[in-house]
């Protein structure tokens, strides 16, 4: 099949879900959750023109800090924290791996939290339009008889605003989840 040539910028949300190869997130017990993605970057999908490393790493990181820029700005771009780019897929998933530190575990783009998938596509194409109602939530396990193993991220604060709320777990219905990201458009 033809792929026309265009710089990353142009690229689509669906064709940049497609040339991500991996996905790395901590603990969802967490509350400072950490992901990374690692998009690769082929020559054969740039213009000819462009020089390029192979593989670009995004680090993603929440902390209280983050959230006036997320919710009164509605920047969910602020969430990442690091971008590298790397020559091998070997040596993006390390990078991926060192942003995420002890106990990371590898996930499809679908299981990393939906505000970091959002805050991604935004910092890779520069359209802010894109996101949808499963921002907010985290699918942290997939198709397990149907359903899915969900939770809030970021977490609420308490309702005394001293700290986060502990994460709250819920189970979905695979297909509600699968809408989210059919909303998402990738």
């Amino acid at each position: 099949m033809f792929k026309r040539r265009r710089h990353v910028t142009e690229w689509s949300a669906g064709q940049i879900a497609e040339q991500t190869v991996a996905c790395f997130t901590t603990d969802p017990d967490e509350y400072e959750v950490r992901a990374a993605v690692v998009l690769r970057l082929d020559p054969a999908l740039l213009p000819k023109d462009v020089e390029s490393v192979a593989y670009n790493v995004l680090g993603f990181a929440f902390n209280e800090d983050d959230r006036v820029g997320l919710y009164v700005e509605v920047d969910p771009t602020i969430l990442v924290k690091m971008q590298e780019g790397a020559e091998t897929l070997d040596a993006a998933k390390q990078l991926a791996l060192g942003w995420c530190g002890d106990g990371a575990s590898e996930r499809s783009l679908r299981n990393i939290p939906g505000v970091y998938q959002v805050a991604y596509m935004q910092r890779i194409t520069g359209n802010r339009d894109l996101g949808g109602s499963g921002e907010f939530g985290w699918a942290i396990e997939t198709g397990k008889k149907g359903y899915d193993v969900v939770r809030e991220f970021p977490p609420k604060l308490t309702e005394e605003g001293h700290g986060p709320k502990p994460p709250e777990f819920v189970v979905l219905p695979t297909a509600v989840v699968d809408g989210f990201q059919r909303e998402f458009g990738w």
